[in-house]
């Protein structure tokens, strides 16, 4: 039970880190930021939507802001560009990925493997 009540602890650090970042303001940054990365990786509307699994529409919508980016739709494109060499530094130029997130994101990444 001792180590349950270990894991439980530092799940609850993940999440109070994760609740000090400024969703609303990554989110309006990352729409801003969306025509000029993907022109950058000489992508489409419909090649970015595919690759993270949205409706090309949808999509169409959030770069437009016809529509609410959700979350889980920031961290998927902040995936899909980070793994880009060409749009990471992009990313992180813009501030896109603070460290307050990718600290949140490693928290416990050893003990959990």
């Amino acid at each position: 039970m001792l180590f349950l009540n270990k894991i439980l602890i530092k799940d609850n650090d993940f999440v109070e880190e994760l609740k000090k970042i400024d969703r609303d303001t990554l989110i309006s940054n990352m729409i801003k930021e969306l025509p000029d990365i993907r022109a950058g990786l000489s992508l489409s509307e419909y090649d970015i939507a595919d690759k993270i699994g949205m409706d090309e529409q949808k999509y169409r919508d959030l770069e437009q802001g016809n529509r609410k980016m959700q979350w889980s739709d920031y961290m998927s494109l902040l995936f899909l560009f980070w793994n880009n060499a060409e749009s990471r530094s992009i990313i992180e130029e813009k501030g896109l990925f603070p460290e307050k997130l990718k600290s949140a994101m490693t928290v416990n990444r050893k003990e959990h493997g």
